[in-house]
């Protein structure tokens, strides 16, 4: 399957994303349109802490209107290594610099409409330190258990697709 792009119009260019629509035609030659958001790759972060302890951040997203509790993450730097970019993230919203780093997996976030790309690390061997919050950010640190996920996930008190994905994973990996 397969669609080719015949022309772009871009609405909207930013520091952050873009916003296009592409006329497509498809495979079977009707043409049609799709509406992309360019998106630049990032990186999210679950700091474990032994015995049990997972650090999340707690912040007011805009475009729902109320605040989430989410695994730490950001925007990759034009030209910075995932990895860089993640220990970055770590240190400035959460204070914690951590010793040992596994790369978990690496997701697109929302393909049907936006191209990021995401690199989804887990943090350990914590060290704890000043945060470096971004001028507009606000963030609260939160501590949760392994056996908090699954209720915290069914109750709705964690909302984030990235977050549940990563919590999951950890709590697979931890457990075992």
């Amino acid at each position: 399957m397969k669609e080719t792009t015949i022309k772009s119009e871009y609405y909207y260019k930013g520091t952050v994303l873009n916003v296009r629509k592409d006329w497509v035609r498809l495979e079977d030659g009707r043409e049609s349109t799709r509406d992309i958001v360019e998106h630049s790759p990032c990186v999210v972060v679950i700091p474990f802490e032994k015995p049990n302890k997972i650090h999340l951040v707690r912040q007011f997203r805009k475009p729902i209107e109320k605040e989430l509790l989410e695994a730490c993450a950001g925007i990759i730097d034009h030209g910075e290594d995932p990895l860089v970019a993640a220990k970055r993230e770590l240190q400035e919203e959460t204070g914690y610099t951590a010793k040992s780093w596994q790369l978990l997996t690496k997701a697109y976030s929302s393909p049907g409409f936006c191209e990021e790309y995401a690199y989804m690390y887990l943090a350990k061997d914590l060290t704890p330190g000043s945060t470096n919050f971004d001028h507009d950010e606000h963030i609260a640190l939160e501590t949760i258990t392994l056996d908090d996920i699954d209720h915290m996930i069914k109750t709705n008190q964690i909302e984030d697709t990235k977050t549940i994905l990563m919590l999951l994973m950890v709590k697979n990996i931890l457990k075992k």
